[in-house]
């Protein structure tokens, strides 16, 4: 994938992340769901951070070490913020549904 679109990949999940959060904070859902938002914004701009010490460390000629661990973190962020984002719709919806009572 081209960097460009790497990184407009990146904004707008960073966008869509911070933008659910800020929605669901001005609803009436239980807090674990808004706790579970604000923990995917937080990866979302963790992952950005590690998108661009990948693409620093590129340039900078980092140890091999270093790069790998920095890209296996990317990916579990990445993998971590598809996981919480489904969960909390689907616990959204569950709770919109009345289906906790």
């Amino acid at each position: 994938m081209p960097l460009y679109a790497h990184v407009t990949l990146g904004i707008i999940i960073l966008g869509l992340a911070y933008s659910n959060s800020s929605k669901l904070s001005r609803t009436q859902c239980p807090a674990r769901i808004r706790r579970i938002v604000k923990a995917t914004v937080a990866l979302s701009v963790f992952e950005g951070l590690l998108g661009i010490l990948l693409y620093a460390g590129k340039t900078m000629s980092l140890p091999d070490l270093v790069m790998s661990a920095t890209g296996f973190l990317h990916l579990g962020a990445a993998l971590a913020i598809v996981t919480q984002a489904a969960s909390t719709a689907t616990a959204y919806d569950m709770w919109e549904e009345k289906e906790f009572a």
